[in-house]
């Protein structure tokens, strides 16, 4: 073979995610995404947004600013299934809110049309074991992705989304947070039947995990992963889960996590075990980040380096040495969190981070390529 010909992707050589148009980055879904992920070598990034936070721009939302800025994928944060929006999103017309409420213990009345009761979410949320109850209507239970409904031309009655509206406006693969805690809405917590409603409102990646204050565990990750699993096989929806902070249940006791925790992760059914960056959570050092990237991938898991102690807002000087640090910890993939000053990332860090990783030419490449490519 040439040095020209470049060879046809097969399953041991997948595509790379780094160099796919938007309208491939649309289509992923459970192992492609994840084999498009791993064959990119440490150069995708994800950015989070705050689903309720103003726009920091008007006239986009802040998940489309991020994708100008060289994100790969997005993550929305404090997504309510049973209340869907997404600030600055076309055809939503309510504010967004000052700030968000991390942790709100409250049983908020279903939004209508979700499918659900408030009593029927509440016993789904409490139920830390077997599998989901009986969906209902429009919970996505019939495999058929938002994107695969869509060619045929979805019903007036039935339009996309918010989170499948956000990935086609941004031309990127889209997901959101859930998280096993009461302290939060009955929308946001971590149940099976809530995942199988973000997948039919479009979220192709799923991430259990804790904003500050909801006290969540790595037991009870693992309880909501495995339940999420049996509803939602790996071919069907990517499924990360892990800590970026302590999140109300951790106080500098050593250590922050462990190799057991991890493959117990990977146990439950996990594809993208998420772990602080370096020199993010106290303590946390190149040498101890190494150590559970190592745990990760010897379990069969795939690594995210995350940023969610709001250094996402430093200076690009801190930014580009984070990210050099978690690529020479083997991360597969890096997360830059949603705390610039509130709803997003500070864009300049997005580049910053991209171009450290990847360099200009793929960065800019993402940030150039047209949702009309495909």
């Amino acid at each position: 073979m040439s040095r020209h010909e470049v060879p046809l992707p097969t399953p041991t050589n997948p595509a790379r995610l780094l160099e796919m148009p938007p309208a491939r980055l649309l289509a992923l879904r459970g192992h492609a995404l994840r084999d498009a992920i791993a064959a990119s070598e440490g150069r995708v990034l994800a950015a989070e947004t705050v689903a309720v936070a103003p726009p920091l721009v008007d006239g986009v939302t802040n998940g489309e600013l991020a994708a100008a800025f060289g994100a790969d994928l997005l993550l929305v944060n404090v997504y309510d299934v049973l209340r869907p929006r997404i600030a600055g999103l076309p055809g939503s017309d309510e504010a967004g809110t000052a700030a968000p409420a991390w942790a709100m213990p409250t049983d908020e009345p279903t939004a209508a049309g979700a499918g659900s009761s408030p009593q029927r979410a509440e016993a789904d949320a409490q139920r830390d074991e077997g599998g989901s109850a009986t969906p209902a209507a429009g919970d996505g239970r019939s495999g058929v992705e938002p994107r695969a409904a869509s060619a045929a031309g979805p019903a007036p009655s039935s339009p996309p989304g918010p989170l499948a509206a956000l990935a086609c406006l941004a031309g990127r693969v889209v997901g959101i947070n859930l998280e096993p805690s009461e302290r939060v809405p009955t929308g946001r917590r971590a149940t099976p039947d809530n995942a199988l409603r973000a997948v039919a409102q479009g979220a192709q990646w799923i991430l259990l995990t804790g904003n500050p204050q909801t006290g969540v565990t790595v037991e009870g990750i693992q309880r909501a992963a495995a339940a999420i699993r049996r509803v939602l096989p790996p071919e069907r929806l990517l499924l990360a889960a892990g800590r970026m902070h302590g999140a109300g249940a951790w106080f500098g006791q050593e250590p922050f996590l462990d190799e057991a925790a991890i493959r117990g992760l990977v146990a439950a059914g996990v594809d993208v075990v998420a772990l602080p960056a370096p020199a993010t959570v106290p303590g946390v050092t190149v040498e101890q980040a190494r150590r559970w990237v190592g745990a990760a991938h010897a379990a069969g898991a795939l690594a995210m380096a995350t940023v969610g102690t709001s250094q996402e807002g430093a200076d690009e000087a801190t930014v580009r040495h984070i990210a050099l640090m978690s690529k020479a910890c083997g991360f597969d993939l890096h997360h830059l969190g949603d705390a610039g000053y509130h709803g997003v990332a500070l864009p300049e860090n997005i580049l910053a981070y991209g171009i450290a990783i990847r360099g200009r030419r793929h960065t800019y490449r993402r940030m150039a390529m047209s949702t009309a490519r495909a």
